[in-house]
């Protein structure tokens, strides 16, 4: 058996909800490796979905979860996990998430900045985009607006690079 070095480490995971996605994956796989993680998640509100496509209400389902089914799934197998719902597009949110992870399990080791916002749009003009219009993966799209980029560079940008300055922070 090969000794990863993780027995013991504390390992901070965000975007863990999604019972099949890959920051439930890479919880689980760590917690097998004898890790304890700390989870964030956040969720999503169900839309109405305009088609029936299974996978789009399939994906909006699994992201309206808690984390509970991870939870679970990792203490079921012997595992350490506690999880905070925490929107990470709140600069504010981020030390108190490493806050959290300390008061559970103490310093944080490892930092997986997993989570993510993707909400499909384009450049194309909303009157040039017809009421049914899609993605490539054939999510609804739509035309950008101010708010929907400053959601995803909140999220996908900014809140990455402010856990790794805080996590940075609480190690130097």
């Amino acid at each position: 058996m090969i000794d990863t070095k993780l027995k013991n480490k504390i390992v901070l995971v965000t975007g863990v909800n999604n019972p099949y996605g890959i920051g439930a994956a890479t919880a689980k796989a760590f917690a097998s490796e004898g890790a304890t993680v700390f989870a964030s998640y956040l969720r999503l509100p169900t839309e109405e979905s305009t088609t029936n496509i299974p996978g789009e209400i399939f994906y909006r389902a699994q992201n309206a979860k808690t984390a509970d089914e991870v939870i679970v799934a990792i203490r079921e197998r012997g595992g350490k996990i506690e999880a905070w719902e925490a929107d990470l597009a709140d600069p504010a949110v981020i030390p108190q998430l490493f806050d959290q992870a300390e008061r559970a399990f103490g310093p944080v080791d490892i930092l997986i900045n997993n989570a993510a916002h993707c909400d499909p749009d384009t450049f194309i003009p909303q009157s040039q985009l017809g009421s049914n219009s899609r993605a490539v993966d054939k999510f609804p799209i739509s035309t950008i607006t101010a708010d929907k980029h400053d959601r995803h560079f909140a999220v996908n940008s900014r809140a990455a690079a402010l856990m790794m300055a805080e996590f940075a922070r609480r190690h130097f």
